[in-house]
């Protein structure tokens, strides 16, 4: 088949068109969301954590990709001590990016305060599997968790023998 210069042409403007289009309502999005998570940055340090957490979830639906908003939404969710939503975030952070290292220390956050030793300890030991940055923190962070997860089970083990 012949194909005319013309309809090429026509067809590489509408195809260069289409691509300007999308380029601009991502980059109004993104403007969009930046401006929500300023917002719920605000709420956060006024300590209006669930107006936090509403901002943070608009400026996801702008840009569902942007792990940090997950990890924010976690912090507030850690302040309202409601420790299974913080985790949940941290959760879907960590599928959209397995390497984001903020993601894996506020989870350990979240279980420790549910005092899930076992789980901080696995959390963290994921995280120097996953990330290559950071790890001299997370290895502190590791260190610290074992300690407690020894001590937990030296304790569990204490009860067990006495009753």
């Amino acid at each position: 088949a012949v194909v005319s210069t013309q309809s090429t042409g026509g067809f590489m403007k509408a195809v260069e068109e289409d691509a300007n289009r999308r380029h601009e309502n991502r980059r109004r999005k993104e403007e969009k969301s930046k401006i929500r998570r300023e917002k719920g940055n605000e709420h956060f340090k006024n300590g209006r954590y669930e107006e936090a957490i509403a901002e943070y979830d608009i400026a996801i639906k702008l840009t569902g990709w942007e792990v940090s908003l997950y990890t924010n939404k976690a912090q507030c969710y850690t302040k309202m001590k409601d420790y299974d939503k913080a985790i949940e975030a941290c959760d879907r952070a960590l599928y959209i990016e397995d390497d984001f290292v903020k993601g894996y220390i506020q989870k350990s956050n979240a279980l420790l305060a549910k005092k899930s030793h076992k789980e901080v300890v696995e959390c963290l030991e994921l995280c120097l599997e996953n990330c290559k940055s950071n790890t001299s923190i997370v290895n502190g962070y590791l260190g610290k968790a074992r300690i407690l997860l020894a001590i937990e089970t030296a304790n569990e083990e204490v009860v067990n023998s006495v009753t």
